[in-house]
């Protein structure tokens, strides 16, 4: 496996993880070379809260790197 089917199924990983919560949801972005954050995930207060601004408690800045 190269280094970006490395990368790909870690992106994905991450992302199945953070799905299977009731209150998180990941913006994970694959292939990005920015140096320092390149994705984000939502923290919600409520579960079903369909995206909605109403419920959003905040984020967290997240960065993937192969090791």
């Amino acid at each position: 496996m190269d280094s970006k089917q490395i990368e790909l199924l870690a992106a994905k990983k991450v992302k199945d993880t953070i799905i299977s919560t009731d209150r998180l949801r990941p913006y994970i972005n694959e292939n990005d070379k920015t140096p320092i954050w390149d994705s984000i995930v939502l923290l919600y207060k409520a579960d079903n809260h369909e995206n909605s601004n109403k419920h959003l408690k905040g984020s967290v800045d997240v960065q993937l790197k192969e090791s």
